[in-house]
């Protein structure tokens, strides 16, 4: 593994476990001097802007893969969120930083890679499978939302890592309510 990817592993590592993780702390954790990182990545931001590119990068081969595996769309969705969630705490960092993706150098990597995403949902919209009054950019935040708690109780350990990407996807398409009408029955009961 060639440097500027030791670094980038260590930068991910440290992050995910604490987002105000110094420099130092990764150039150490690297086995490279602070110079060195400074070699690579000028500066903190530019190191977090590598890292965030990594997970994008990470996320986008998924996601074709998904795509490329599955023909029904509905599958797709299934495998890119299951595959998200097995992602633990790898970039955890992103979970503790939102800010991160407002970045402009990440926007048009966001952007394509929630293309995809709405382009599965068009094909489960027009295949009756996705309810109506329900816009893609609500439904990839609610995505987004619900691998953002798959990222949380991976790093407090508060649920089995096997359990958490089925626990997402029936979070995602069953909810974890019964139905209003059940929930109605019971109240009056």
């Amino acid at each position: 593994m060639n440097t500027k990817q030791r670094i980038l592993n260590a930068a991910i590592e440290l992050l995910s476990h604490d987002a105000s993780a110094r420099i130092e702390a990764i150039a150490e954790a690297a086995s490279v001097s602070r110079m060195t990182l400074h070699r690579y990545f000028s500066s903190r931001e530019v190191l977090i802007e590598a890292a965030s590119m990594e997970a994008l990068v990470f996320a986008g081969r998924m996601i074709d893969a998904a795509i490329e595996a599955h023909t029904d769309p509905l599958d797709q969705l299934e495998a890119i969120v299951k595959g998200a969630a097995m992602m633990g705490g790898r970039f955890n960092f992103i979970v503790l930083d939102q800010e991160i993706f407002e970045r402009e150098p990440l926007k048009p990597h966001i952007n394509a890679l929630e293309a995809k995403i709405c382009v599965i949902l068009d094909a489960l919209r027009a295949d009756g499978r996705l309810k109506p009054g329900f816009a893609n950019p609500w439904i990839v935040c609610l995505i987004d939302g619900v691998l953002t708690s798959a990222f949380n109780v991976h790093r407090r350990g508060t649920v089995a890592p096997s359990e958490i990407p089925d626990l997402v996807w029936r979070s995602l398409v069953e909810g974890a309510f019964a139905p209003v009408s059940r929930m109605a029955e019971r109240a009056t009961a």
